[in-house]
């Protein structure tokens, strides 16, 4: 048996700004998926993750799991064998943290070494790409090249510069109880882009001028300053619709708390919410959003 490990991610900074060329701001986090391999004889490969109540084989259709897994083959050319993929995750699926990116990652890594002796690292975060445009349309990239860069990274229109100087961080995460699509979120906002582009566009422009400020920043680990381009980024995210009533809510309780700032991670709609602060600030914020019915947890930022 082989396993392969893919870590979460989360979005400081730029989240759908960063799909038109702006600057965003990520990191790998201390959850992740494993995922185990097996040779199997059968003619299909099968596919369970019992965290996200997955189990599926690639005999099902309609399924973009499987489709995704299609496109990683394809990249990956080579004798096909079919394999068992069993796995376990220490966070949630759907929830803007990057689970679509760490399988993505994950699937690619275990096909290209069964398949070559001697796999890159290009192929396989290639092929994960293949697979996250089945999964999301049109993708940035960022959510791969977070996880399998790892640490903290700027990421601008294929550009991926580490951030080597800030230390690791702990983050309080928040998961809300609304379900949500990252397709779903892109496709509502290109309506929106369609009825009002030059709105959006000004908001994609503010965005990304928020994380190159926060750049300058973060060359001194200055989080508090930090924090509030942060809570600017998720107002400016809300004004396009990104957010809702449940996110915004998360967000203010954090920072009545006396977070430094706190914002919605990923497509919005949904999802997650973060906030940055002081650690005993984050366990208190970490104590309210469970008391409010969610899952919690402080995570560390940049492994």
């Amino acid at each position: 048996m082989k396993t392969y490990k893919k870590s979460a991610k989360i979005i400081f900074l730029g989240e759908h700004a960063v799909v038109k060329g702006g600057t965003a701001i990520a990191a790998a986090i201390d959850k992740e998926l494993t995922l185990n391999v097996l040779d199997n004889n059968d003619s299909e490969h099968k596919l369970s993750i019992t965290d996200w109540d997955l189990d599926i084989s690639s005999k099902d259709t309609g399924n973009d799991i499987i489709e995704a897994l299609a496109a990683i083959e394809k990249a990956l050319p080579g004798a096909r064998k079919f394999s068992t993929f069993s796995g376990k995750a220490n966070f949630p699926c759907g929830a803007g943290l990057g689970s679509s990116a760490s399988l993505a990652l994950a699937l690619s890594q275990a096909i290209a070494s069964d398949r070559y002796p001697k796999p890159t690292q290009d192929a396989i975060v290639s092929a994960a790409h293949k697979a996250e445009k089945v999964f999301h349309d049109t993708p940035s990239g960022l959510d791969v090249s977070a996880i399998s860069t790892g640490g903290f990274i700027a990421y601008k229109t294929d550009r991926i510069t580490k951030l080597p100087n800030i230390s690791p961080l702990p983050v309080a995460v928040g998961i809300s109880n609304e379900t949500r699509s990252t397709k779903e979120q892109i496709h509502s906002l290109r309506q929106l882009q369609s009825k009002n582009q030059q709105k959006v566009d000004k908001v994609f422009e503010a965005i990304g001028n928020l994380s190159e400020k926060a750049l300058d920043f973060l060359k001194t680990n200055n989080w508090e300053t930090t924090g509030k381009l942060m809570t600017k980024c998720h107002k400016l995210l809300g004004s396009i619709g990104v957010s809702t009533k449940e996110l915004d809510a998360m967000v203010e309780t954090a920072l009545g708390l006396g977070a430094y700032g706190s914002k919605l991670t990923g497509a919005g709609g949904g999802g997650s919410v973060i906030a940055v602060g002081p650690k005993d600030t984050l366990s208190k914020i970490v104590s309210a959003w469970e008391s409010s019915g969610y899952n919690a947890f402080i995570a560390q930022a940049g492994v």
